[in-house]
C-alpha cells in the first residue's frame, strides 16, 4: 500500500463519540435521516439534497481533523450536529437549518429532563414517563434509596448476568461476551424485554428471575398460613402466585 493510499484510508470518518463517551461506528444515513426530516418540515430540499448535506458534513469533519492535526477522526455528536447546521446554511437550506436547530433544542430539553429524572445522562430513547417507572421500580438503589444505575447500566447488568449461563453449556469467554453484547443490544433497542423480576433482580443478591409461581395448599391452618408466608416472600421478590 502506498503512503498516499494509507493516508486516504486513515483520513476517513469511521467512528463517532457518543455523549456518554462510548465510541460507535459512524453511520452517514443517520445524518441523512435527520436532515431529510428537517427539510420536509421546512418544505425545501429532497433526499438527494439531504445526502449532499451529509457528504458535506463528513468532508468538513475530515478536513478539520486533518488540517488541525487532531489525530484519529472521532468527532462527538454535538460537533457533528454543529457541522450539519453549518452545511445546511452554506448550501442554501436556511429554512431547514432553522428546523434542525429547533430539533436540536427540543432534544436537548428532553435529554435534560431524562437526566433530571434518573440523576444521570441516558442516551436510550425512553419517554420521561417510562423513565420515572424505571427509576421508582427497576433501577438498583443504594441503602439510602438513591438510584445508582442508569437504564443502560440496568440492561448491562441483566445481559452480563444471563450470558453467564452460556458457560454451563460449554461457551468460551468470547462466545459469552458476544451473547452479552447481543442481548444488551436487543434490550437497549427495546425490541425485546425480559420479565420484570429479571430486570429487578438479575445480577443482584436476590437473583430471583421467575415471574409466576404455583403453591400447594391444604385445608388446614398450618398449610394455609405456610402458603401465605411463602406467597408474601415471593411477592417481595417481584414474583406472582
Amino acid at each position: 500500500m502506498t503512503e498516499g493510499m494509507q493516508k486516504t484510508r486513515e483520513n476517513t470518518l469511521k467512528q463517532i463519540r457518543k455523549r456518554n463517551g462510548t465510541i460507535v461506528p459512524f453511520d452517514e444515513n443517520k445524518i441523512v435521516h435527520a436532515v431529510r426530516k428537517a427539510m420536509e418540515e421546512a418544505g425545501e430540499g429532497d433526499l438527494d439534497a439531504a445526502k449532499q448535506v451529509a457528504r458535506a458534513v463528513s468532508e468538513k469533519l475530515v478536513g478539520k481533523y486533518v488540517s488541525e492535526g487532531l489525530g484519529p477522526i472521532i468527532p462527538g455528536v454535538e460537533e457533528i450536529q454543529d457541522f450539519v447546521e453549518e452545511s445546511l446554511m452554506a448550501l442554501g437550506f436556511s429554512k431547514a437549518a432553522k428546523h434542525y436547530i429547533l430539533y436540536r433544542e427540543q432534544h436537548k430539553q428532553l435529554r435534560d429532563m431524562r437526566t433530571a429524572i434518573v440523576g444521570k445522562p441516558t442516551d436510550l430513547k425512553i419517554t420521561p414517563n417510562a423513565l420515572r417507572v424505571l427509576r421508582d421500580r427497576y433501577l438498583v438503589k443504594d441503602n439510602h434509596g438513591n438510584v445508582i444505575e442508569t437504564p443502560e447500566d440496568m440492561f448491562r447488568r441483566v445481559a452480563k448476568n444471563l450470558s453467564i449461563a452460556d458457560k454451563l453449556y460449554g461457551a468460551t469467554p468470547l462466545e459469552t461476551q458476544k451473547a452479552e453484547e447481543s442481548f444488551y443490544e436487543l434490550m437497549a433497542s427495546l425490541r425485546f424485554l425480559p420479565n420484570a423480576p429479571t430486570l429487578y433482580n438479575a445480577g443482584t443478591p436476590m437473583q430471583q428471575l421467575s415471574a409466576c409461581f404455583v403453591l400447594p395448599i391444604e385445608d388446614n391452618l398450618t398449610s394455609i398460613y405456610t402458603t401465605l408466608m411463602h406467597q408474601a416472600i415471593i411477592h417481595a421478590s417481584g414474583g406472582g402466585v
